[in-house]
């Protein structure tokens, strides 16, 4: 399968042809478009997307952004003590987007050999270091029984599977309620069922992702929050009280897309 990738100064996005109109894939985290935004972090491994930009802040002296700005330049990238060039930083930004669409798709994209040398070599590793090697393979069901017959020599070593139930609504309206909690937004306003009716409107959808598709669902609704705060007739009636109370015309996110 062939698919569209466009790496974009703030946000990054892929794509694929379908029925003569183009698709857009969701990243691992539910979403259509991918911050473009790398997190250089202490073990040596990196973080893109969402998870860097919510850090970016804390972790500003170790994030790259806007490094589409830099490509084709002699641009010196120094995080944690080693340099990158822009191409260098961009091309982390692409391998997530290649992988999150491999993974959405459950296909071999065209000129991806990334994966099958991965495969190869773990196979290997695994006959090779069998006596002294654990190896866990994790994902939804659909996918890992795909990843499962790109290789025969897989299935005969996985010796054992374990499926974990999906959280019910009533899990996952609690994993909302703990998530604003530790947000430190006040939700006392706002129902349960107010509360598990939004959940169920969108916990069916094929990318929504259990207790990720929650935690993407808080974040909307933080950003409809913020923009009604910032609305010109708001202005001045916002207290302390307000800029962490979720209200229920913050679950009005219809057409957030981010």
């Amino acid at each position: 399968m062939k698919i569209g990738i466009d790496l974009g100064t703030t946000y990054s996005a892929a794509a694929y042809i379908k029925d003569g109109k183009p698709q857009p894939i969701a990243n691992s985290e539910g979403e259509n478009t991918t911050p473009s935004v790398v997190l250089f972090e202490d073990d040596g491994s990196v973080t893109v997307g969402s998870d860097a930009k919510e850090r970016a802040l804390i972790e500003l002296k170790n994030t790259v952004s806007t490094v589409k700005n830099h490509m084709g330049t002699p641009t010196e990238i120094i995080r944690r003590g080693k340099k990158y060039s822009p191409e260098d930083v961009s091309s982390m930004i692409l391998k997530k987007i290649l992988q999150d669409s491999r993974s959405a798709l459950g296909e071999q994209i065209d000129g991806d050999t990334f994966g099958m040398e991965a495969v190869n070599t773990l196979v290997s590793e695994m006959e090779n270091n069998r006596d002294n090697l654990v190896v866990i393979l994790a994902g939804y069901s659909r996918e890992m029984q795909k990843f499962i017959d790109t290789n025969p020599g897989i299935r005969s070593r996985v010796s054992r599977v374990i499926e974990f139930e999906d959280y019910t609504l009533e899990n996952m309206t609690d994993i909302f309620a703990l998530t604003m909690e530790r947000k430190g937004y006040d939700i006392s306003g706002l129902s349960r069922e107010q509360v598990s009716g939004l959940i169920d409107q969108y916990c069916h959808e094929k990318d929504f992702g259990n207790g990720r598709g929650v935690r993407n669902l808080c974040d909307k609704i933080i950003r409809r929050h913020d923009n009604r705060l910032a609305a010109p007739d708001n202005l001045e009636k916002i207290d302390d009280r307000a800029f962490l109370t979720i209200t229920a015309e913050d679950l009005n996110i219809t057409g957030d897309s981010n």
